[in-house]
């Protein structure tokens, strides 16, 4: 009798641990399920991402047929196999040029984003960075500054070939390069500021721009755009020779945001439109915005 009582015990203890084996792989096949799902999902938003920057391309890369898609900051939307697509061309040169920008606007940029830090410190340690000498700029930084203050590296004396290059300039840490990248740029190759589709933030670090007369272009512009309308450079009082009013070719910044069942997704390009390796280049290309939360 007690042997017969412990072969039900073990018997019962096997059920028990099959069901809680097979609870386990049902739970798993669930998730590897969602996993796939999501997977599928986020190519799906990327493909239509890709699509929207494409098209642009394509219409932009001929100027007589760009079929309303224009280089204006003003949002173009598009439809594309049930998602709604949403795209915003801008010149790259709207953004302050790390390798190129003068002093003037590379402060002007710095005080007033960084408002803790001294702009004009920065500056010169940016500049002393991007030269090809050791000689030190007014409140810049060269070996002796670095070795003084612990870094393991010396000023590069040679152009930035990424934002994120910037964390290794002394001054300058991550986080102040994250608050920085939206507004910057190594890709320009311009010292000039193109005011056709740049930025409030961009457009206040010009030297002597009034923050008022910014804000009052930047709604004309927009009114201007939407009126297929020339906008006037004038407002924004400043001199030429911080700013360009636009540009028929260069580099592009393509931003997409993608819609579909209450998701979106939001991806971005920087594109040179006249490459000698292509019909174009595309310089660098990231997501800003993945899709919904990973289950």
């Amino acid at each position: 009798m007690k042997s017969q009582g412990f072969a039900l015990i073990l018997v019962i203890w096997v059920l028990v641990l099959l069901s809680a084996i097979g609870a386990g792989f049902s739970t798993l096949v669930g998730v590897e399920t969602r996993s796939a799902s999501w997977a599928g999902e986020k190519v799906r938003f990327q493909s239509a991402a890709l699509a929207a920057i494409h098209r642009a391309i394509l219409h932009l890369k001929d100027i007589e047929s760009q079929d309303g898609w224009k280089v204006d900051g003003v949002p173009n939307n598009w439809q594309w196999e049930g998602f709604e697509a949403q795209l915003i061309i801008r010149y790259e040169a709207s953004k302050v040029d790390l390798n190129y920008a003068p002093r003037p606007i590379l402060s002007g940029l710095f005080g007033q984003l960084l408002p803790e830090a001294d702009a004009n410190a920065l500056s010169g340690a940016l500049l002393d960075w991007r030269d090809r000498d050791d000689k030190v700029s007014e409140q810049g930084a060269e070996k002796s500054s670095y070795e003084e203050a612990g870094y393991a590296h010396s000023p590069a004396n040679a152009p930035l070939t990424s934002i994120s290059e910037l964390s290794q300039v002394l001054g300058f840490d991550d986080q102040m390069v994250e608050v920085l990248r939206p507004h910057v740029t190594v890709f320009a190759r311009s010292a000039k500021l193109d005011a056709s589709t740049a930025s409030a933030t961009v457009l206040k670090a010009v030297p002597d721009a009034d923050p008022v007369q910014v804000s009052a272009f930047i709604a004309h512009r927009t009114e201007a755009y939407l009126n297929d309308e020339a906008p006037d450079f004038g407002m924004l009082g400043v001199s030429n020779q911080w700013i360009e009013t636009g540009r028929r070719s260069g580099v592009l910044n393509l931003e997409a945001r993608v819609r579909k069942d209450g998701r979106s997704h939001r991806e971005r390009a920087i594109v040179r439109l006249q490459s000698p390796i292509g019909p174009y280049q595309v310089l660098a290309w990231e997501t800003l915005m993945d899709v919904g939360t990973k289950p």
